[in-house]
């Protein structure tokens, strides 16, 4: 277990620059790199000082660990802040190839609500996620699997859909848990003094991972805890 501590805008700009890293290091060895992204206040920082970083970007394929179940374009969409803030920046400045870039794409019309899809998306490059970034709600969640809920208890192997999340909004698409354990990488960020809570549930042994679902990061054999908290 790695541990980095400080300031937001220091974690922010360490925490990139470790992912620039990893991205690296897999890049080296590998034809493609999957980096799955959350959105959220947290990360913003985070993408920003991504681009300033020294990455193989060409290799790159961003998904998302998690979204809520609304067009691309909604202003509650995880989609909508990594593409503002990082994938197209990157795509115009001829870094990332727009191919590269793998959102969510909710339909309505169907039963699985475009769950398939996005599974096949994936399989065609890996059947798991190289590095994933994943921010601690204040009752323990990551992604969308919430403590004791059906989401973090759902066996399936790829992503998984709920229509009653405990965090609006209700409709949402999450990585399940099973994928995210088979992450090579796996960075948790713990930041404000709202998660305090949630850090002090994750570092304590007697909780389950149903729990506290951010425990799950600890399967991740190469894990790196971000927080402003200690």
């Amino acid at each position: 277990m790695n541990i980095l501590t400080g300031a937001k805008e220091y974690l922010d700009k360490k925490t990139a620059e470790q992912i620039a890293k990893l991205i690296n290091k897999y890049s080296e060895k590998q034809t493609f790199v999957t980096l799955a992204l959350p959105g959220g206040r947290s990360v913003s920082g985070i993408f920003s000082n991504l681009l300033e970083q020294n990455i193989s970007w060409n290799k790159v394929h961003i998904f998302l660990i998690d979204e809520r179940l609304v067009p691309l374009n909604s202003e509650e969409s995880n989609f909508r802040l990594i593409k503002d803030t990082l994938a197209t920046p990157l795509v115009t400045s001829g870094k990332l190839p727009p191919e590269n870039i793998h959102p969510f794409k909710y339909d309505k019309n169907l039963s699985d609500s475009g769950l398939a899809s996005y599974e096949q998306e994936l399989l065609t490059i890996s059947n798991y996620f190289d590095i994933i970034l994943v921010s601690s709600g204040e009752d323990g969640h990551i992604a969308g699997l919430f403590p004791n809920h059906e989401t973090i208890l759902n066996t399936h192997q790829f992503f998984i859909t709920t229509n009653s999340s405990p965090k609006p909004p209700e409709k949402r698409m999450t990585a399940s848990r099973s994928l995210i354990e088979r992450s090579k990488s796996a960075v948790i960020l713990f930041i404000g003094d709202a998660k305090r809570q949630a850090l002090s549930n994750f570092d304590n042994p007697a909780l389950t991972i149903e729990q506290c679902p951010a425990k799950l990061v600890k399967k991740v054999h190469d894990n790196y805890i971000i927080t402003d908290l200690i």
